[in-house]
Order: C-alpha cells, then structure tokens, then sequence
C-alpha cells in the first residue's frame, strides 16, 4: 500500500492529469501565459517533463523485483493507511472536480 501511494503522489507531483499536482500547473502555466510570462512557462513544462523522468524511474525502481530497502520499516498500522487513503482520496477529489477547490480558496479570500 504505501508504494503504491507514494507513486501516485508522485504522479500528482509529475502533473499527470486527473490529480490534483495537474490541476495546480495548469492553473499556475495558464496564469503565466496570461500574463506574458511565456519563457518561464516553457522552462516549467521542461522542467516538469524533467521531474516526469526522475519519477518514472524512482517508481520503477520502487517495484522491480531487484529493489531491496536499506530499512525495513513495517508501516502497516491504521493510523498510516487512514492518513494514507485520506490524502490520496482528496488528490483525486482535487483532480476530478477542482471547482471543489477553487471555491474554497474564493471564500477564504473573500473574508
């Protein structure tokens, strides 16, 4: 369970669609784009297929059959699958429907 959540955080980080790191670099390109900044955009899509890359390859490193960690550290308790299952449910959550999100954010702002 926890590799398989770390890779999807970590496919959230790489901008993959349908999660929420996706819906952040969308909104923060289109805010670049917007506003003339097209240079730094062009280096943040680099950049990110760069992190796509490194991520790729850490997670098939994580499940290949020669990986052997340096600690064993058993975390298989229920506090760490609630926090685990937790956070990855509200990345998806952000990623199918970041209206959710943004309404949030604008009624915090508005106070």
């Amino acid at each position: 369970l926890t590799s398989s959540v770390l890779i999807f955080f970590l496919f959230s980080l790489a901008g993959i669609p349908l999660t929420g790191g996706f819906i952040g670099k969308l909104y923060l390109f289109y805010a670049g784009l917007q506003n003339g900044y097209l240079i730094l955009v062009i280096l943040g899509m680099l950049a990110s297929l760069i992190s796509v890359g490194y991520y790729f390859r850490f997670g098939i490193k994580l499940f290949s059959k020669t990986y052997q960690p340096t600690t064993s550290q058993n975390i298989s308790s229920l506090g760490a699958f609630i926090v685990f299952s937790t956070c990855a449910f509200l990345l998806l959550i952000i990623g199918f429907f970041p209206s959710l999100l943004e309404g949030i954010i604008f009624s915090l702002h508005l106070r």
